[in-house]
């Protein structure tokens, strides 16, 4: 099923005021957010507006501009770094410069999008005479973990008669100090998540706030986590560890006033460092002929995302893109065996980056596979001297396979995606990266 609206065109007349840091769940402290807020840049069009707190590198702009690949004129393109002397989100910085004013109001488009949704950048929006795409405290309350198992809870019966299968992520919630209530929860999900727990964070973003508890850790491995990673006050989400193979995201999108659509699904990669999830990469599409799952599970995703999207998104008033993260179990033919929901993204997702830049490269279609990832620059290496040196394995036009460089504003690594046509080709290309 195609998207109800071209999210990409939609996207690029509109003005983006991207800061994780200030508008993300928990995390002002993670000042390399101000460098991934760039990677967004792609999103923006030749008639829209893009406002983040570091400068995009000329040399990016102009290769895109080289390549057919629209964005955002340097004219409107403008960061606003944050001060020592202040801790003021990009959004009330955005307030103070009449020049960030006058570059998000000549963007063609009525909405303002944010990383996600604040009451900071609704005043902006409103003080500028836009648009958002949904009220904060709705979308914020759904992205938050614990709300997002209760609803699933709550809506399982409708889900399992529409899709077949059984989403929710057995779990239970306490406050940390609440040692009573953790060894309630503990003993009562042991039995059941007999591969371990995992401890979540409902307000966190991306991998930050998970954490795993492995069987043999035990209730002293739990009270260990709980010191050191979480508040006294702070609410804790417990959930049985679900077996799975693969991790792949189903994104959708909506317009006010318009149904909710299928976009695209991701896949995820991750790791564990130290007893914590890390995303490592991702892959789009996932759903392809050759991936890990068959078209029967494919068609099943895909009806799985349009019916959250009927039951979760368009109830709630949210408009923009949506992503349902997922653990599942196929066998080896590809057949769906268990499929788990862990969380409801209501916040700019990485893959939507490759997405876009998908739908840009090949506005005909694409049957390859994309792969993003970092790549780290050398000692006292430029952007620019990065983008010499990899020369022969960048993409050098429309519908070409290779490197295309996504974000140049880090000051230690490159976030590039991949265009492959194939695994084999996909290994060739991870081996010519120097």
């Amino acid at each position: 099923m195609l998207e109800a609206v071209n999210s990409v065109d939609f996207l690029n007349n509109q003005a983006f005021v991207v800061d994780p840091r200030g508008q993300g769940f928990g995390l002002a402290e993670y000042d390399f957010l101000d460098g991934y807020a760039n990677k967004f840049y792609i999103l923006s069009g030749p008639n829209g507006s893009f406002v983040s707190p570091r400068a995009i590198p000329e040399a990016l702009s102009d290769y895109y501009a080289g390549l057919g690949v629209a964005t955002a004129p340097r004219e409107r393109t403008l960061s606003l770094p944050p001060t020592k002397d202040n801790n003021l989100t990009l959004a009330q910085r955005v307030q103070q410069s009449p020049t960030a004013k006058c570059i998000l109001d000549q963007a063609s488009g009525d909405f303002v999008v944010p990383y996600m949704l604040t009451d900071e950048v609704q005043t902006l929006a409103r003080g500028l005479g836009h648009r958002m795409l949904a009220r904060p405290g709705a979308s914020r309350a759904l992205a938050d973990k614990e709300v997002f198992q209760l609803l699933l809870a709550d809506i399982s019966l409708p889900i399992q008669q529409e899709t077949g299968l059984e989403v929710a992520i057995p779990s239970l919630s306490f406050v940390a100090q609440d040692r009573a209530a953790a060894m309630h929860a503990y003993l009562e999900l042991s039995q059941q998540g007999r591969k371990g727990l995992v401890v979540v964070k409902p307000k966190s973003a991306s991998a930050l706030g998970i954490f795993v508890l492995g069987p043999k850790q035990g209730f002293a491995g739990l009270e260990q986590i709980l010191d050191t990673k979480f508040a006294e006050d702070e609410r804790v989400l417990l959930e049985t560890f679900v077996k799975h193979n693969h991790s792949p995201s189903m994104q959708g999108f909506r317009l006010p006033d318009s149904p909710y659509s299928h976009s695209y699904m991701g896949r995820q990669f991750i790791s564990m460092q130290d007893g914590r999830i890390e995303y490592d990469a991702s892959q789009i599409p996932f759903d392809t002929p050759k991936g890990p799952i068959n078209n029967e599970t494919a068609a099943r995703m895909r009806a799985l995302n349009n019916a959250l999207g009927d039951l979760v998104i368009a109830p709630n008033g949210i408009a923009g893109i949506a992503g349902f993260d997922s653990v599942i179990q196929t066998d080896n033919k590809g057949n769906l065996v268990d499929l788990k929901l862990t969380e409801l993204n209501l916040h700019l997702p990485s893959t939507f980056a490759v997405h876009t830049a998908i739908q840009k490269l090949f506005p005909e279609g694409f049957t390859g596979i994309a792969y993003n990832r970092n790549v780290p620059l050398l000692p006292g290496e430029t952007f620019e001297d990065f983008m010499r040196r990899n020369a022969p394995s960048l993409v050098h036009g429309q519908k070409q396979f290779g490197m295309l460089p996504l974000n140049g504003s880090f000051p230690d690594k490159v976030d590039v995606i991949l265009f492959a046509r194939d695994k084999a080709h996909l290994q060739q290309l991870q081996a010519s990266i120097t």
